[in-house]
């Protein structure tokens, strides 16, 4: 059984059921849906929300940036296009490249990592769009985050659903994204995210990024930082379970729609 029994003195035990897959949010047997969580070693270096939560109100120095893997045979992939209907990872940053030839910036080579970190820590604005492909050391990946008002959140390579997106927002970031819809709630274009679901939306959405003013982009990061906080943080989530363990509910369904079934691990393949 794939369930938590929440044992406490004198009181009717809580369970809490898990059911997996991509489809289980369309099927609606949930009562609520698992956040997709920060990669485990950056919750390691931010385990205390405090310090999380001084990166939302860093100095922001890059308007738009991606910063990731782009590995061809990973991020080329047609597999989430097929499955998940959403432009994979390259396309989405090679459209970007093309299409803001003039606003845009490729860091690729090693010798590119000085380029990032003299940006990161510059006390002049960069209103254009950064695209690195250059490593990064882990433990500085969320302090990269909170320099930035935009981060462009293209799909993983097996599925939409990516770290980068719930760290970016962890780190006051604002989303451009094309899966707000499988957050839950949804994101909301304009609210707490840009969103596209094809080339000219996606165009849009760089646009908008570009000529947003200071005082757009606060609101939308506080809206941003506000969701996080409610919904994909520990605290936010461990309260949640607080507040069910003590309710008269005896039963919470929670839905994990990032976990493939069985038969789903089966029918997808890896790679296309």
């Amino acid at each position: 059984m794939n369930a938590i029994v929440l044992v406490q003195p004198n009181a009717t035990d809580h369970v809490i059921h898990f059911n997996y897959g991509h489809t289980i949010i369309d099927s609606g047997k949930f009562d609520c849906i698992a956040p997709y969580p920060l990669h485990p070693i950056q919750s390691r270096y931010y385990s205390d929300p405090f310090s999380l939560a001084e990166l939302g109100k860093s100095k922001r120095r890059i308007k738009v940036l991606f910063s990731g893997k782009t590995l061809k045979d990973m991020y080329a992939n047609v597999r989430v296009k097929k499955f998940f209907s959403v432009i994979p990872r390259l396309e989405v940053l090679q459209f970007i490249l093309s299409r803001f030839d003039n606003r845009s910036r490729l860091l690729n080579k090693e010798s590119d990592k000085l380029i990032l970190e003299q940006l990161l820590a510059s006390n002049d604005y960069s209103n254009e769009i950064i695209i690195s492909e250059v490593k990064t050391n882990a433990e500085d990946w969320l302090k990269i985050l909170s320099k930035t008002d935009f981060f462009i959140c293209p799909p993983g390579a097996k599925m939409p659903w990516c770290h980068n997106s719930v760290e970016a927002m962890a780190a006051g970031a604002i989303p451009i994204l094309e899966y707000g819809n499988l957050f839950y709630p949804a994101l909301q274009n304009m609210k707490n995210c840009l969103s596209y679901s094809n080339y000219a939306e996606l165009e849009k959405a760089i646009n908008k990024a570009l000529e947003m003013d200071t005082v757009e982009i606060e609101a939308m990061r506080k809206n941003v930082l506000d969701y996080y906080n409610t919904y994909l943080s520990i605290p936010g989530i461990t309260k949640k379970i607080n507040t069910f363990s003590n309710s008269t509910n005896q039963e919470l369904k929670v839905a994990i729609p990032f976990v493939p079934t069985r038969e789903e691990k089966l029918s997808i393949p890896s790679r296309m």
